[in-house]
């Protein structure tokens, strides 16, 4: 069974479930908030309506976010070549001690606000931090938009009283309900469905049917983009992926998706074989794996290092990763390998040796390179860069 459903797209990504609350949005007025506590600022507290007379950019981030630090070292820029006409506040909805640890480390001139029960974030509904919420003179909202956006043109255009157009992608809760959104239940025997239509009440991600009767046999994602789905198929990370030069050039692979397969029993170790064929079908680009040489990096154990590797006691594999670091328990190396791939940008080889299933856990206190890699000197680990040919996905469009 094949199905399709078209409609208007919507992008994706919140990981907090919203209440129906009125969402802030351009054209308001910014509520009687007072921002408390600003860490590292000549007061302990800013009262946007009674105080703020310049354009106010709250971008929203946090030390965990990669590409957060970066954003926040433009603005700090920014702030200094236009402080008479704008003033950032950095609002995270962590706590104080950590944002005071990264000022020790990366002193900012950026006032930095601790929103620990993320009220403004909700508020505004942004689906991910990384963004900003532009506010002026008068206090009224004028642009929600992605913080890697504001650049200096456009400080330029909201100076001089241009209108700025909004990019933040808001407003999508992450819950899906009970029901099962496909209508499909343990009876049925092979399904599959693209849907390029955001259901209203989903988020992006992949539900877990490890302990459900679809186990092994049915893979599901919401609102994820249609080249993702590749990725997914092929198990090639993004570092492993290349596309031909003209395949973006009219935005193919952008498309927000949802899609749904279900094997018959006893096709368990096929389901990702399937995968591959059905979207080679279904998708109006392509995508196989060929040989190529690529940059790595290798993880070692340390020359000379003589610490022991303990075996994990722990009764199942769990682990969970963001900017912040890495928690992993009873896992092997090459879990805590792509987890430096994905902090990296480039692909990691685990030649450790170390063939067990271990406990490991790294703290960044910012989401940058050379935190990674300290913490993994900790772990008596080293990273060698090399080439290596690898197998890799290439996505392209058909000649015809």
């Amino acid at each position: 069974m094949q199905k399709f459903c078209l409609s208007a797209v919507l992008l994706f990504t919140g990981l907090a479930v919203r209440s129906q609350q009125h969402l802030l949005n351009v054209g308001d007025n910014f509520p009687n908030y007072i921002i408390r506590p600003v860490v590292n600022a000549p007061v302990k507290e800013y009262d946007i309506v009674k105080e703020n007379k310049k354009y106010l950019i709250l971008n929203f981030w946090g030390t965990w976010c990669v590409p957060c630090i970066p954003e926040m070292d433009s603005l700090n820029r920014l702030q200094e070549m236009y402080k008479d006409k704008i003033h950032v506040i950095a609002v995270s909805n962590e706590n104080t001690d950590r944002l005071e640890n990264l000022l020790r480390k990366r002193p900012s001139k950026l006032w930095l606000a601790a929103d620990t029960n993320s009220y403004l974030y909700n508020g505004f509904g942004f689906n991910y931090v990384g963004q900003s919420a532009i506010v002026d003179g008068n206090n009224r909202i004028i642009a929600l938009v992605r913080t890697d956006s504001i650049n200096q043109k456009f400080i330029d255009n909201l100076v001089q009283g241009t209108q700025v157009k909004s990019s933040a992608e808001t407003g999508i809760a992450s819950q899906a309900p009970a029901a099962d959104y496909f209508g499909l239940d343990s009876s049925m025997t092979n399904s599959v469905t693209l849907c390029s239509a955001r259901p209203k009440d989903f988020g992006s991600g992949s539900p877990d049917y490890s302990k459900t009767p679809f186990a092994g046999r049915r893979i599901t994602y919401f609102n994820v983009p249609d080249a993702y789905l590749y990725n997914v198929a092929f198990g090639k990370k993004s570092s492993e992926t290349f596309y031909e030069p003209d395949f973006h050039v009219v935005g193919a692979g952008k498309k927000i998706v949802c899609f749904d397969l279900l094997g018959s029993p006893g096709l368990e170790d096929s389901i990702k074989i399937i995968m591959q064929q059905e979207l080679n079908e279904m998708l109006p680009f392509k995508a196989g794996i060929e040989k190529r040489k690529l940059s790595v990096y290798i993880l070692k154990r340390k020359e000379f290092d003589t610490s022991t590797w303990k075996t994990s006691d722990a009764p199942e594999i769990f682990n969970m990763f963001s900017g912040k670091g890495f928690a992993g328990k009873a896992v092997p190396l090459s879990v805590y390998a792509d987890y430096l791939a994905s902090q990296l940008f480039v692909t990691v080889i685990d030649e450790t040796g170390l063939k067990g299933k271990y406990d490991i856990i790294t703290v960044n206190d910012i989401a940058t390179k050379d935190e990674v890699l300290k913490e993994n000197e900790k772990l008596g680990l080293t990273l060698e860069k090399a080439e290596r040919e690898l197998e890799v996905l290439i996505i392209f469009r058909p000649l015809n």
